[in-house]
């Protein structure tokens, strides 16, 4: 049988067969399960935790990746963190991460919040002092601990951010994703 004669079925077990069973020692994986019943599913799970080979598999399929996944990557809030366990020890790292990082912005918060306040009062003192030019200096130090501590906040994403839209513009015949 040709190629151009299989189904997209046929087509996807060929393209992964291939990809499987080659000689490299990385293979990538996006999506693998697509045409895949759940003995599929069990086979190519059973391939992954026994081979030698290193994997990277993307999945949405949480219970497929929960069953060999050694490693995560995280791409989340425009950063990537690497996780060295298995998938649900991930999922509670995670929640204790994202906990530090939104104390750590508390914490940076507070003490911009006080920097601010004391070039405030600086301002203010600059008016009235003979040493206006000692206290300007000052309070330049302080706004750039100040933009300093703001640059290291850590940014939360909203899950809104992350959609993507179809525009209906063509350019060069490609159809135009744009990301809301």
């Amino acid at each position: 049988t040709k190629y151009e004669n299989l189904s997209g079925g046929e087509r996807q077990y060929l393209r992964l067969d291939l990809a499987l069973f080659n000689d490299s020692d990385l293979i990538i994986l996006d999506e693998p399960l697509s045409f895949f019943d759940a003995a599929k599913v069990n086979w190519l799970t059973s391939f992954i935790k026994d081979s030698s080979k290193t994997f990277i598999v993307i999945s949405h399929q949480t219970n497929f990746i929960a069953k060999f996944a050694n490693k995560i990557l995280d791409f989340d809030n425009l950063t990537i963190k690497q996780y060295d366990c298995q998938y649900e020890q991930y999922l509670k790292a995670k929640v204790i991460y994202l906990k530090e990082l939104e104390l750590a912005n508390d914490q940076r918060n507070e003490i911009i919040n006080e920097k601010q306040k004391t070039v405030e009062k600086a301002t203010i003192w600059m008016d009235t002092s003979s040493n206006a030019h000692r206290i300007a200096l000052m309070i330049k130090r302080l706004e750039r601990e100040i933009e300093d501590l703001e640059n290291k906040m850590s940014i939360f994403l909203d899950d809104k951010l992350y959609d993507f839209k179809l525009d209906n513009k063509r350019n060069q015949d490609q159809e135009v994703f744009t990301m809301v």
